[in-house]
């Protein structure tokens, strides 16, 4: 067992030897060191491979961002596998030894120790010595090693050490020199450091340097004038092989662990031409024990790296032999660790026996090829046997691994890294290909780690180009979720906080880009992934990403992202630099079979690319997502069942997000999933979507939030069927601008698609079936039969991994004479072109460098949708399809081109009035002699495709109660011919003859007496009710008997306004009219009520509503007429200075009965609204006065008079002691109705069954306080300073001491976080809200600092500065009580206190306090550290001040009354708000002062 031991380790010392370079330069390291992730759930570490700790990447996998290129060194190399592979017996380990061995003529012992062959360590060592300075080093038995030196270090002092002084290794006589040494390191009692080895010149200086790092993890070396350089993973109580190679002539090193690759050609940290000592040692503080088995130093001048010079054919078979030459079948190799030795050149191919399987390792060919000729990995032998099978199986973090190459093309490989999770391998249930696995387990998510398929890095070279993967398969790799920012969820395998660099690394293929060392930018292009499969890879299927630079979108100094771009079309940064000239076009994507399996295809940093023809089927979170990229097409693919996994939050098929531009999406099929189209900009996004069908999604067709930027949708159908599971939620209010025009929004099921209408978005000559339009499309065609020749496809039709993207839609095809015939719009609705940058710059878009790069695959005209000659599952990409372009001048709309027959002759157009379309209009056309006759749809809309001729027409609109109108016009044949008509607007009824209120509000509100919130101020009635309130005022009693009437005033707004209004309600409650206007996204909508919402009960209930354009730069005149016998109310809005009317509705149906009560209402959000010029009309032939009948409202008051207010709390009383007035007052009202007399008792009735006894009072709880203190880290910074630029502690805390200093000069200065919470018991502590925060302000207190005493205090000025959530600081002078610093503040956190001795004549002999002040817990005394950790709630990893520190005292200010809470209208009960707002006014019982970590 021993004698196999030593040659596996043998093997990985030469292997690691072998290494070889590529034509590239050299660069030290591997890939990418992230900063580490707050919170993460992770993998255990069951495994010889690191799983991922803590948001950074396994060490073995651990970049070296401070590491430089060596200057002048010669071409990088890729890494080694995290793990050698073990050879299957003796022979084939000392075969491939004996290979791999340099020329032994050259190689020059410098010195070597063994200690299996030492008898003590008093007799000779060979040169060696030893030192025991603050321990001891012995000789022991290893069980696995056999005789080992044990070095222990327990104490300050001296070395304990082992060094060999006479290494006398020279420049001018060797270049190349190899230190190797077996370790291990004891996990017990270790500290700090351990030097492993340190390697100096002559003159004395440290040329060379490892050493192990503080938490024994990982091997460091001093690169570039830092210590914290990663040069492989540390395994502590494991014997390791660590090998240093040394270039003496470049003054560059490398370093290997178990034959891993893991730091290559560093600089020396000291240039030399001479090595004199080498020492393992420890000193100083740092502790404990390593044992050693042997170490060797060897000069040679031939260099171990050296590549083959003839390009060949390898071939690799489990069957062979690595003793050979592996360049015939016969002579094939046998391990991928053989493959591994070698560097490759132009031409050559390594080829994989088909049938066979490798495992355990990462396949890592080292060298680059050409662009005249790419080095080839792929298969050969029996294709009846499967893919050679490359099956990492978790125990290395990559299957496939290039480093710093270019040149290569890859095919024909089945790879895996699972560790192991559900296969969906070959062999497989096929069952794990459907459906869609969403639910997670926690005892899955534990085998996550930093896992991929294929991972191609780069790092410091200008240009990494020309690579090929093609028909492979790439299954089950199990790798860890990691998201930018933090989920929320803490399940195993998911991974929070990891910004854009260490987010969505894992999966089947990885290309990125890593951080640079010497600040050049490596760009990937001319990249193809064609024709694969990618099953079930965690986090996604294939992800190509620039360096960020930055965990957060902004600030980042990397390439990836677009900080300052320019404005459209280009959106120009200098600093970005993306990958270019990718290809992804006939994958198959299947993600269903694990829970922890995300995004589909994820690029982050690319340009001039195209994503097409692949099929995505059961994707969690994304199907085909773009972070900051431009000019990439999104064409021909199919994208179904995307469903929420692994903590994402979003569901869509395909998402151009955050400052993605100029993205054009066409021909896409997507159906079934969450949301289509999610558009999320932020800042800007830009792009043009045109020719997709978007079918039966679960939340959203479309979902925003772009920020800047433009979409342009064009002939898109948005189809939801009529027994499918899509919603009728069409698109979530986002920011941003989109442009609809000539899109079908198709409803099979007729309840009609809710339209968000966003704030800038607009809509143009767009087809409505079975769903009112948009109301703010300018120019709707609503469909009132179905206009296409089938359906959509059935959602049982589904692509899979034989037929790829099934995209036929042959049944969307428009019917003959359909009205969406030629019936499109050439420009959108803000008159942007519809071919606007697609051949040339334009004013929104520049499609013209994706052109150049892909112009002959990606049609740029407007071209329709694919027919397909074959249908359903027949119908695959590779069977025949034709496009039809469109016309430039009247497309037809939706997805399909139809052209007319020269002689066909259509006539389409509208009667409208000013504002409303005319439905059920007759239109008749005469044209030579014949006539035609037709009527107008719902919306106004009229066609006619048969029966006419080309000539001069007379056509005839006849509305109802309308004048009838003529017009002609000349028809032309092979066109649309358009015809408006417009038809007068009917007049609304005249007012009545009884004018009972016109009031101008001069001087006061007269007959409008709102119950609050209402003045009057420049000629006019001004209402402000508050948030989510209404006010009202009564009108008389007269006014309430009329049985019509008719009401006008003048109305305006206040921009910024959010669903603010008014409501006019009868005696019962029924609504009559309202209206609200919505300006708060930065438009600006006017909302009249829907006429089924004026034929409703009496609950107050908010209106159902009907959105329009309105303007708060004007004055509206609001007109509504009323006849309650009729039953019928019309309204009308006028632009007053225009007098233009912009809205009317006749003859609503209504149940009111009168009119009562005026409400002014913020259904949302507060704003002032202004009514002038009041004026309502009565009709006079009021019926005859009849007797009234008075004795139950007599009674009503006779038995509530003898209430005492006292009994009652405020707010019942206040309402009975109106009720009881007004019924007082009707009683001696000689000329009451007998409707105010019967609503007189019994509003008195009801408001004296409500009223309240007041309860008796309670002792209020005991009160405790106690102190949590709060390390200070990025995540617990408010969101409010962070929003200001104060990101950061070091950032809070010397802006407070700079505002400070201003006031008093010190660099004394504490900071602390206060926080208020609020407990009831002592017990349960809960963060208190604003509305808890006392209205005087809230007293704290504050200990003297450590060594100034009550008596002392006076020596000292203190200044205490406070930030508020805007970032400015307040400075306030704390005063001197009971020995404490005291302040008020009206707000809390951050709080930072200074202090200075006083001038005096003489000096003070009191020590100057170093400590920070605390605070003191009152009226208790404060928790011992661990009662106040163990009871605070902190899930934060807090930890506790020392059990003799006090805390900070509170004190808060008196309980102020609760706030009386105004009446509304809106359906949130405010009874019980009330009721809120006086528990936590009572729960205001305690007080918690959190301490931030001093600076």
């Amino acid at each position: 067992m021993r004698n196999k031991r030593t040659l596996q380790r043998g093997l990985a010392l030469l292997l690691a030897g072998g290494m070889a370079l590529s034509n590239l330069g050299a660069v030290p390291v591997l890939a990418e060191e992230y900063d580490a992730a707050p919170e993460t759930v992770q993998a255990t570490p069951e495994t010889a491979a690191e799983k991922v700790p803590d948001g950074a990447l396994s060490e073995a996998e651990a970049p070296l961002p401070e590491a430089d290129l060596a200057e002048g060194s010669p071409a990088a190399e890729t890494t080694a596998a995290p793990e050698i592979a073990v050879l299957a017996d003796e022979s084939a380990v000392a075969a491939v030894m004996a290979k791999a061995a340099p020329a032994e003529p050259d190689v020059k012992v410098g010195a070597s120790i063994d200690f299996a062959d030492v008898a003590g360590l008093n007799d000779d060592l060979n040169g060696w010595t030893y030192s025991n300075g603050g321990g001891t080093t012995e000789l022991v038995a290893d069980a696995e090693m056999g005789q080992v030196l044990k070095m222990s270090r327990t104490s300050d002092g001296g070395e304990t050490a082992l060094i060999y002084d006479g290494l006398s290794i020279t420049e001018s006589d060797t270049r190349y020199v190899t230190v190797t040494a077996e370790m291990k390191l004891d996990k017990d009692g270790y500290a700090h450091q351990y030097s492993i080895p340190y390697i100096f010149d002559n003159s004395g200086a440290v040329a060379y340097s490892l050493f192990t790092n503080d938490s024994a993890a990982k091997y460091q070396s001093h690169v570039n004038g830092k210590n914290t350089t990663d040069a492989g993973t540390l395994t502590t109580d494991t014997w390791q092989t660590v090998r240093m190679d040394i270039d003496m002539q470049s003054d560059t090193f490398r370093v290997s662990v178990d034959g891993v690759m893991s730091l290559r050609n560093a600089k020396a940290r000291t240039a030399t031409d001479n090595l004199q000592k080498i020492k393992f040692y420890a000193d100083s503080w740092n502790r404990g024990t390593l044992y050693i088995k042997s170490v060797s130093v060897t000069a040679s001048n031939t260099d171990p790296f050296a590549p083959h010079t003839t390009a060949a054919t390898y071939y690799v078979s489990p069957n062979g032999d690595d003793s050979k030459d592996g360049k015939t079948e016969q002579t094939a190799w046998k391990t991928i660790a053989r493959v591994n030795q070698d560097t490759y050149i132009p031409g050559d191919k390594i080829l994989f026996e088909r049938g066979g399987e490798w495992e355990n390792t990462t396949l890592q060919p080292q060298g680059s090829g050409s662009a005249d000729a790419h080095i080839t990995i792929g298969a050969y032998g029996d294709e009846t046997k499967h893919m050679p099978r490359i099956a990492a199986n978790g125990k290395v973090n990559d299957a496939l691994y290039l480093y710093n190459q270019e040149y290569w093309e890859i095919s024909s490989l089945e790879i895996t890294n699972t560790d192991p999770i559900t296969s969906t391998g070959p062999d497989a249930d096929v069952s794990l290909l459907t459906g869609n696995v969403t639910a997670r387990d926690n005892s899955e998510g534990e085998k996550l780690g930093d896992y991929r398929g294929i991972h191609i890095a780069g790092r410091d070279v200008p240009s990494l180009q020309g690579f090929n993967i093609h028909n492979v398969r790439v299954h089950d790799v199990s790798g860890i979720v990691t998201w930018i920012g933090d989920t929320g969820v803490r399940d195993a395998g998911i991974g929070n906080n990891y910004g854009f660099d260490g987010s969505k690394r894992t999966g089947g293929i990885l290309i990125e880009s890593l951080a640079t060392t010497t600040n050049t930018p490596t760009i990937f292009s001319n990249i193809t992934i064609a024709d694969s499969e990618f099953v079930n890879n965690s986090f996604g299927g294939i992800t190509i990403k620039q360096w960020n630079n930055g965990k957060g979108r902004d600030g980042s100094t990397g390439w990836a992202n677009r900080n300052s771009a320019g404005g459209a079309p280009d959106y120009y940064d200098p600093n970005w630099k993306p990958h270019t000239n990718i290809l992804i076009t006939g994958n198959y994507i299947n993600q269903g079979a694990s829970a922890y399996a995300c995004n589909g295809i994820y690029l982050c940093g690319v340009k001039d690319s195209v994503v097409e023809k692949n099929l995505l089927e059961h994707i969690g979170t994304c199907g085909i997502e773009l972070f900051f990229a431009d000019n990439v097409a999104i064409q021909y693919n199919e994208v179904f069942d995307v469903r929420h996994k692994g903590g994402g939050q979003d569901s869509n098929a395909i998402d151009p997000d955050w400052r993605a531009t100029n993205i054009l999406i066409q021909y896409n099929y997507v159906h079934d999933c969450g949301e289509g189209l999610l558009l999320c900009g932020m800042k800007f996004n830009s792009g043009i979507i045109r020719y997709n069908l978007i079918q039966d999604c679960l939340y959203s067709y479309v979902h925003y939030s772009m920020g800047g930027g433009y979409f342009q949708f064009s002939n898109n159908v948005f189809y939801r069927s009529k027994d499918g599971n899509g919603t009728s939620n069409f698109d979530p209010w986002g920011g941003g601008t989109a442009s609809y025009v000539n899109n079908v929004f198709y409803d099979g099921k007729g309840t009609g698609f809710g339209f968000s209408g966003g704030t800038s978005f607009s809509y143009k000559n767009n087809a409505y079936y079975g769903t009112p339009a948009c109301w703010k499309d300018s120019s709707p065609i609503m469909l009132s039969e179905d206009p296409f020749v089938g359906t959509a496809p059935s959602m049982s039709r589904l692509g899979n991994a034989a037929t790829g993207a099934l995209l036929e839609a042959n049944g969307l095809m428009p019917k003959t004479g359909s009205a969406l015939v030629a019936a499109g719009a050439s420009t959108d609705a803000t008159g942007t072109a519809l071919t606007d940058g697609l051949f040339a710059k334009g004013s929104r878009f520049n499609f013209t460098s994706l052109a150049k790069a892909y112009g002959s695959i990606v049609p740029m005209a407007a071209t329709a949708y694919p027919v397909f000659d074959a249908t359903d599952s027949n119908a695959t990409l590779n069977t025949s399809y034709t496009h039809t372009a469109a016309s430039t001048t009247a497309p037809t709309i939706g997805l399909f081109e139809v052209s007319m027959p020269e002689d066909a002759v259509y006539l389409r157009g509208t009667v409208s009035d000013d504002v409303s379309p005319c439905s059920n209009a007759k239109i008749t056309d005469t044209v030579n002699g014949k006539t035609v006759e037709t009527s107008t749809n719902p919306s106004g809309t009229y066609t006619i495709t048969e029966g006419l001729t080309a000539g001069e027409a007379t056509v005839t609109a006849v509305v109802e109660g309308r004048d009838t109108l003529t017009k002609t016009i000349t028809l032309a044949g092979g066109k649309v011919n358009i015809l408006d008509i417009a038809v007068p607007m009917p007049a609304m009824p005249n007012a009545y003859s009884d004018t009972l209120i016109s009031e101008a509000f001069d001087e006061n509100a007269g007959a409008l007496a709102f119950n609050t919130k209402a003045t009057v101020a420049d000629g006019r009635l001004a209402l402000s009710p508050g948030n989510a309130a209404s006010s009202y005022a009564d009108f008389a009693a007269e006014i309430q008997s009329r049985t019509a009437v008719d009401f006008s005033f003048d109305f305006k707004y206040q921009n910024g306004t959010n669903k603010g209004g008014f409501q006019f309600r009868d005696s019962d409650g029924r609504l009559l009219f309202a209206m609200c206007v919505k300006t708060a996204d930065g438009g600006n909508t006017m909302r009249t009520p829907a006429a089924a919402s004026l034929v409703g009960g009496t609950q107050m209930s908010e209106p159902k509503w009907v959105d329009h354009t309105a303007d708060a730069n004007k004055t509206y005149v609001v007109r509504v007429h009323a006849d309650f016998e009729a039953g019928t109310a019309s309204y009308q809005l006028k632009d007053k200075a225009t007098d233009k009317v912009v809205l009317q509705e006749l003859n609503i149906p209504t149940t009111a009965k009168n009119l009562a009560r005026m409400y002014s209402s913020n259904w949302y959000q507060a704003k002032t609204q202004y009514i002038d010029n009041f004026v309502l009309t009565a009709r006079s032939n009021e019926p005859e006065p009849v007797a009234v009948d008075k004795t139950a409202l007599q009674k009503a008051i006779d038995a509530n008079t003898c209430k005492v207010e006292t009994d009652y709390t405020a707010e019942t009383w206040a309402d009975f002691a109106k009720a009881l007035a007004d019924a007082n007052a009707v009683l001696a009202d000689e000329n009451a109705t007998q409707t105010q007399v019967d609503a007189a008792a019994k509003a008195l009735t009801d408001a004296a069954a409500a009223l309240k006894v007041k309860p008796t009072e309670e002792p209020k709880p005991t009160v405790e306080t106690k102190v949590v203190t709060d390390d200070l880290s990025d995540n617990n910074i408010p969101d409010s300073l962070k929003n200001v630029g104060y990101d950061t502690p070091e950032k809070i805390t010397e802006k407070l001491k700079l505002e400070s200093s201003k006031k008093l000069s010190s660099d004394n200065i504490v900071v602390y976080e206060v926080r208020l919470q609020v407990s009831t018991d002592g017990i349960n502590w809960v963060d208190a809200t604003a509305e808890d925060f006392p209205k005087n302000g809230l007293e704290i207190s504050f200990t003297l600092p450590n060594g100034i005493t009550a008596e002392t205090a006076a020596q000292y000025d203190f200044v205490v500065s406070h930030m508020k959530d805007s970032g400015e600081v307040e400075l306030l002078t704390p005063a001197l009580k009971d020995g404490k610093l005291v302040v008020t503040v009206s707000s809390l956190s951050p709080f930072g206190i200074s202090w200075k001795l006083k001038e005096q004549p003489k000096p003070s002999e009191e020590p100057k306090p170093t400590q920070a002040p605390t605070a003191t817990p009152a009226p208790t005394a404060a928790p011992a550290a661990s009662d106040a950790s163990s009871n605070s709630g902190n899930s934060s990893g807090t930890t506790s001040a020392p059990a003799s520190t006090a805390a900070p005292k509170a004190t808060a200010a008196p309980t102020a009354p609760a706030a009386v809470i105004p009446q509304t209208a809106d359906s949130f009960p405010l009874v019980l708000l009330a009721i809120l707002a006086l528990c936590s006014a009572a729960a205001l019982t305690g007080l918690v002062i959190c301490r931030k970590k001093e600076h």
